[in-house]
């Protein structure tokens, strides 16, 4: 009975918000502090959901195991109506900030992984509500999808017109959506006969291009009958499509018809790069580096901003001083990547957020007394990773907050951990290439030797074609098309022409089953990450100027002319 109330609730929250209209009545009768106690007993606690009412449940043996189990379960489902009410209700934001939530989150953080990461998603949006304030979510048309009917064609003409664009979507014929657009043939948030957008089907079938375009033109991001885009997306697999949904306004808490979440539909199906990105949905909705345009919007709200503070100023402290220990000792105590991966993501907003005397606070504090020392531990853990570049990034943003806002507690730990020397290494030799620099003037008129080997983080050519060594991969391109050989490799290779993703097989046959928007901008950022490794400076190398018997290795591929 308790697990389909919470369905209900969840259900009508969700009905609410996609109405537009607040969610206060549901929070009247004390349902958010029953979410809480049940947040926190699927910590570890050994009490059901129901413990209150039938203390005579023993917590041990069998029975309180399977009830442990199916209150870790409702973690998600609790977490996505408390993130539905906040979204939705800035009364019931208010009071649930000021509630026993912190205990719940600290209680919470003791469970499973589904529980942890569960609770670190709420935790996500939290930050934003508490340092940001509501303007930084992102604003949806959810709220007039009642008043505004899709546009609908009732005539067999009409509905044969409209199965063909379908299938020009399933076909990912970009330019023929794109026409059917501009020339008014349809209108961008048309809707067929089972309550299906033409953003639901491109979130599903159609090509990165066309959700983008939707978007640009006003597709309502949360329609569908059944389900939103974002469901669609997170149901196929599509990461790219689920960024670009969320950048628009997706709301990642709406239900579809079986009351699922797009993070329940992505688990379901065991999309890890979806649940990635569903789990920290707020990297995309509101970035912490929002750049130069931030700075405009900012500049322009400056009187709004003098009579209005952002964020809740009087929780926000309060709250960081108290997780803040808490997610640097979870990232320590944990050996589950998807747990790290969360804290560390939680612990660099929190530290972007918080002042340089708010940081200082917190490092004095009893709970945070040795938290330099941890804090500058994590980021040493983080870099001794290899292949994590989203691990390193977020360590070197960590990095730069702590020195800039508490050089002087942080600068020695850096040092004595070897932090500042890791950096380093990734930032590559800085002498060699200031000699090179040196040398140039004196060098610019005499043609350059054939480079003898291929390192990382130097450019080379052959004839009109570069070529960049990467960690794994040799990337050959030119105007025409762009290679990559892995080191790995038996003889086959990827290669991208006339704008299409394909792989060549050893066997000589060429197969293009690989084609998507997301594997060619997979493709295309590993290449712009090797790219990235040559400083603008350098200048490339010639290799194999001529015929001869000299060979390059790399990998398990040797380059010769002949």
């Amino acid at each position: 009975v308790s697990d389909g109330a919470l369905r209900c609730f969840a259900s009508l929250a969700d009905r609410f918000t996609r109405r537009g209209v607040d969610p206060a009545p549901l929070a009247k009768h004390g349902l958010t502090e029953e979410l809480l106690s049940r947040m926190a007993a699927a910590g570890g606690t050994a009490l059901g959901p129901s413990s209150a009412c039938k203390p005579g449940r023993s917590s041990t043996g069998a029975p309180a195991t399977a009830a442990d189990s199916k209150l870790s379960n409702q973690v998600s489902t609790i977490v996505s109506l408390l993130s539905t009410l906040c979204r939705g209700s800035p009364v019931v934001t208010h009071d649930l900030l000021r509630s026993e939530l912190p205990d719940s989150i600290e209680s919470a953080l003791q469970g499973d992984e589904r529980c942890v990461l569960d609770t670190m998603r709420l935790v996500d949006l939290l930050l934003v509500l508490l340092f940001e304030g509501r303007k930084a979510l992102p604003k949806s048309s959810a709220g007039s999808t009642g008043r505004i009917p899709g546009l609908r064609r009732l005539d067999s003409s009409g509905e044969r017109s409209h199965r063909q664009l379908i299938d020009c979507i399933r076909s990912k014929d970009t330019d023929a959506l794109i026409d059917a657009i501009d020339t008014g043939a349809f209108e961008v948030n048309f809707m067929d006969d089972v309550g299906q957008t033409l953003l639901n089907w491109a979130s599903a079938f159609g090509t990165q291009e066309m959700v983008e375009f939707l978007c640009e033109r006003g597709a309502d991001v949360n329609r569908g009958q059944r389900s939103s885009s974002l469901h669609y997306a997170a149901c196929f697999g599509r990461p790219q499509v689920a960024k670009t949904l969320l950048r628009h306004g997706a709301n990642p808490d709406l239900r579809d018809e079986d009351g699922k979440t797009p993070l329940d539909k992505a688990r379901e199906r065991g999309h890890s790069e979806v649940v990635a990105i569903l789990q920290s949905p707020g990297d995309w909705m509101c970035p912490v580096n929002k750049g130069d345009e931030k700075k405009k919007k900012d500049a322009n709200k400056d009187e709004e901003e003098c009579n209005e503070p952002k964020g809740d100023p009087e929780m926000a402290p309060i709250y960081l001083r108290r997780l803040l220990p808490v997610f640097a000792q979870t990232f320590q105590q944990t050996m589950l990547p998807s747990i790290r991966k969360a804290s560390l993501a939680l612990i660099r907003k929190m530290i972007h957020f918080c002042s340089e005397a708010l940081l200082k606070e917190v490092c004095d504090s009893d709970a945070g007394h040795n938290l330099p020392t941890i804090l500058v531990e994590i980021t040493a853990t983080v870099l001794d990773q290899e292949d994590d570049d989203d691990g390193h990034l977020l360590a070197l943003q960590i990095i730069r907050d702590l020195v800039d806002k508490g050089g002087d507690l942080f600068l020695d730990q850096l040092a004595r951990l070897g932090v500042i020397s890791k950096v380093s290494t990734l930032a590559g030799p800085s002498s060699d290439d200031e000699n090179e620099e040196e040398s140039k003037p004196e060098k610019e008129d005499e043609p350059q030797e054939d480079a003898k080997e291929l390192q990382q983080g130097k450019p080379y050519h052959w004839r009109d074609w570069s070529i960049i060594r990467g960690r794994d991969c040799l990337y050959i391109w030119s105007d025409a098309a762009a290679l990559e050989l892995s080191n790995g490799s038996n003889g086959w290779f990827r290669f991208i022409l006339d704008g299409k993703l394909a792989t060549m097989y050893s066997s000589g046959s060429p197969e293009g089953g690989s084609d998507s928007s997301e594997s060619r901008s997979e493709f295309l950022e590993k290449l712009q990450r090797a790219r990235s490794q040559v400083k603008p400076s350098t200048t490339s190398q010639p290799i194999l100027s001529a015929p001869g018997p000299t060979k390059l290795t790399v990998g398990n591929w040797s380059l010769t002319c002949l």
